[in-house]
């Protein structure tokens, strides 16, 4: 077939499926699985998957990869690759899928199969079917999550779930509505939920997260065993208790460490010092990498290990600090938390997201949420991985949810001061400090740690001036919990800063503005947006002239306000030569509907038009 007739054919497959479409790279056509539990240590997956790969972009959201832990293998696996006229280009059996146990951590037990399938004609369908073994115990069966992407569309998935008739399961739906179908006999009942389609949606800016927009169901049974433990999952006090027992198991320490919390923490008179002392203690001496074999996947190493090897895991390290605090008599709480997943289910209970542990230290002048894994974060600053996070805190024996504070779009913040000199020569010394701090504290904290280059990038990046250099570069540091903050203070020297036009020079109004014009903003948008951290900049700008220089015309003062934010500026002369500008912008938190979207667009682009804002300057 010519190649053009081949296009051809393979765009009228598509349409005949009803899947011609500019806004996706893969078609889930099918997916089965179904899940049989024999026993809280048995379990046997089994998937089905029709996947047609529409471009380039989507060969890897068509592979086949399963991460398996200890007590888990990889049973029987079949696939094949066929082309859009259905014939069969390739088969594949268990033999031809491949293994990794690369892992970034120090340990862990976990081993990942996998296979690609690939081919240099579009589209295509890939077929696959495999079986998976569990006989070591399992917390939860896999959740319901056949579209984990944008630009994917999911015709038809289904997933059945087979228990013995005395193994009680709950279950919960995100973005979904489905009713599984159940039925009962020989002992065992088997419940089916089918989700019926999924349209595509394109990625692009302020897009809700996958857990706010993609289908799922995940299960929670209860009752489960993990590497010998048995545990429940039927209530919050339940599992609070299992949890709260393997933490406690790991709370002896070590006599030299004792005395070594005493030297550091006896002397010390205000808890806050106390804790403070303790860790930058920690901080200095241990240092985190990851950890995962058996029941370490749950349960910490205990404070002497940690001692012993001077590191250990989010847990581990938790633990230990957790433990060194209540040897200096003050209490703490441990914590498991998703630091990709915001929100968690309140109707069961779903350890299931959990990925980090941290610390919560109550206290009446405000409690502590402290990450015991970083060697330089501030004591109690909330990073992004944890800011508006539900969290699993365990204390005394119980368990309950709480959502880790988050920051206020004036907490978000990022303020730029400068003064602009300009020189007769058109050249300008420019002076600035910007400082940041909420989440945006993150994004600048490690300009400390960067070399001369990696400094002067940033800087450059900051100041929208690419060929400038830096002198007199300052970094300080605010270390105050969540307040903390950041402050950059440099000057530098622009030989050539004004431009001409007729006898007129253009002077650039706000060289440190963020540039925004770049940013796609697709015509008419369907998907609502999420803005999870509203955030608010601020710029101070004074222009100073040279004494055969004049201002032809001022800015007029100007704003915009909707609910989705504001902008403004505001101008104003501050002696004969010299000019102050004030320019603000909020962008508010929310969930806002696609018919919000405009407004949103509207905030964006108007703070972009006053980012190019030039001032218009003549000879005396």
């Amino acid at each position: 077939m010519m190649p053009l007739l081949r296009r051809l054919a393979s765009a009228a497959v598509l349409s005949l499926l009803g899947i011609l479409s500019f806004a996706q790279n893969t078609v889930i056509l099918d997916d089965s699985l179904v899940v049989t539990v024999s026993s809280s240590l048995k379990m046997k997956v089994e998937e089905t998957v029709r996947i047609m790969v529409l471009n380039k972009d989507g060969e890897d959201d068509a592979a086949f990869m399963k991460t398996l832990a200890s007590g888990w293998s990889l049973k029987s696996f079949s696939g094949r690759l066929v082309d859009p006229m259905g014939k069969v280009v390739a088969k594949y059996g268990l033999k031809d899928v491949r293994s990794t146990q690369f892992s970034k951590g120090l340990a862990d037990d976990y081993t990942t199969k996998y296979l690609f399938f690939s081919s240099d004609r579009f589209p295509y369908v890939v077929e696959y079917s495999y079986e998976e073994n569990c006989t070591q115990g399992f917390l939860v069966p896999p959740p319901f999550a056949p579209v984990r992407l944008y630009e994917q569309e999911m015709k038809r998935a289904s997933y059945t779930l087979v228990t013995p008739s005395d193994y009680g399961v709950s279950w919960s739906s995100f973005n979904c509505a489905i009713t599984p179908q159940t039925i009962e006999g020989n002992g065992c009942v088997s419940r089916k939920w089918v989700m019926p389609g999924f349209s595509s949606i394109s990625d692009g800016i302020f897009m809700p997260l996958p857990e706010d927009l993609f289908p799922m169901v995940c299960f929670s049974p209860d009752r489960f065993s993990w590497f010998k433990r048995e545990g429940s999952l039927r209530t919050i006090d339940e599992y609070g208790r299992w949890k709260w027992n393997l933490i406690e198991e790991s709370s002896e320490i070590p006599a030299e460490l004792a005395a070594t919390v005493h030297a550091i923490a006896d002397p010390v008179v205000n808890k806050r010092d106390k804790i403070l002392a303790l860790y930058g203690y920690m901080q200095k001496n241990y240092r985190y990498v990851s950890i995962q074999i058996g029941i370490g996947g749950q349960k910490p190493m205990s404070p002497g290990e940690v001692y012993r090897n001077k590191f250990g895991d989010c847990k581990a390290l938790s633990n230990l600090m957790k433990c060194m605090l209540r040897e200096a008599g003050i209490e703490s709480c441990y914590v498991e938390i998703s630091t990709s997943r915001r929100r968690q289910p309140r109707d069961i209970v779903y350890p299931g997201f959990m990925d980090h542990a941290i610390l919560k230290i109550p206290d009446a002048d405000g409690d502590l949420w402290v990450e015991c894994t970083s060697s330089k974060l501030p004591l109690g600053y909330i990073h992004q991985g944890l800011a508006g996070h539900d969290a699993f805190v365990y204390q005394d024996g119980t368990m309950h949810i709480e959502t880790v504070p988050d920051y206020s779009e004036d907490e978000n913040m990022s303020a730029g001061n400068i003064r602009i000199e300009v020189k007769e020569d058109g050249s300008a010394t420019i002076v600035s400090e910007y400082s940041y701090s909420g989440l945006t504290f993150e994004r600048m904290f490690p300009f400390g740690s960067l070399d001369a280059a990696g400094k002067r990038e940033v800087l450059r990046d900051i100041t929208g001036l690419p060929s400038s250099e830096f002198q007199d570069v300052r970094y300080d540091v605010l270390a105050d919990g969540r307040n903390s903050s950041i402050s950059i203070k440099f000057s530098s020297t622009i030989p050539k800063y004004t431009s001409k036009s007729g006898n007129r020079e253009l002077i650039p109004l706000f060289p440190g503005a963020v540039r925004t014009g770049k940013t796609a903003f697709p015509a008419g948008r369907t998907v609502p947006y999420m803005v999870y951290a509203g955030n608010s900049r601020t710029d101070d700008i004074s222009v100073v002239l040279p004494s055969s220089m004049r201002f032809e015309t001022l800015p007029e003062d100007i704003s915009v306000s909707n609910r989705a934010g504001s902008c403004l500026m505001e101008c104003k002369v501050t002696g004969e030569r010299a000019l102050h500008i004030h320019l603000a912008r909020n962008i508010l938190k929310g969930d806002f509907s696609s018919e919000d979207y405009p407004e949103l667009e509207t905030v964006i682009r108007f703070y972009d038009s006053l980012a190019r804002v030039k001032l218009s300057v003549v000879p005396r």
